[in-house]
């Protein structure tokens, strides 16, 4: 799924701005899956649309990818909780690590990102969400964590 169209949380800021540059970004992102796509011959099928109103009728998939889009999204949990019910095997997540290496070991809480008093700051995102936090989402969800973590890491759960 594409097109969060989630970030740009505060009114002050240039948000025509903001949606041309992610529109941009967005194109060379789609741009390179298509080259690779191609290069590789893959038979893998792309939907776009909206995460918390995925279409049954993708019908089942054996694998969900989350890369680094979790951290754009108000409800991300309702994000995998909509992927979970159409994937059979693997959900992937990978996002970057909100307190360090250390720390994101123990760290379960998420950390809130926009902040009233610093309207510039962080505009891209609403929450920075540890690894542990993640693998009780998808515990939850129905898969067991199957991999080591990193800094920016990747979190790989089977049902």
């Amino acid at each position: 799924m594409g097109r969060s169209g989630e970030s740009g949380t505060f009114a002050e800021n240039d948000g025509d701005a903001s949606r041309a540059d992610r529109r941009k970004h967005l194109r060379k992102i789609n741009n390179s899956y298509w080259l690779c796509h191609g290069a590789y011959r893959s038979n893998a099928r792309m939907v776009n649309g909206v995460v918390y109103d995925m279409p049954a009728a993708i019908g089942p998939v054996d694998v969900a990818v989350f890369g680094s889009i979790l951290l754009h999204l108000r409800d991300p949990f309702l994000a995998l909780e909509n992927a979970a019910r159409l994937t059979q095997e693997t959900m992937i997540v990978s996002d970057l690590s909100p307190f360090g290496r250390f720390a994101s070991r123990f760290r379960r809480n998420p950390r809130f990102m926009p902040n009233s008093a610093k309207p510039d700051g962080i505009t891209d995102g609403w929450f920075r969400l540890p690894p542990l936090l993640v693998q009780e989402y998808l515990a939850i969800l129905g898969f067991k964590y199957g991999n080591r973590t990193r800094p920016i890491y990747t979190i790989v759960a089977r049902r």
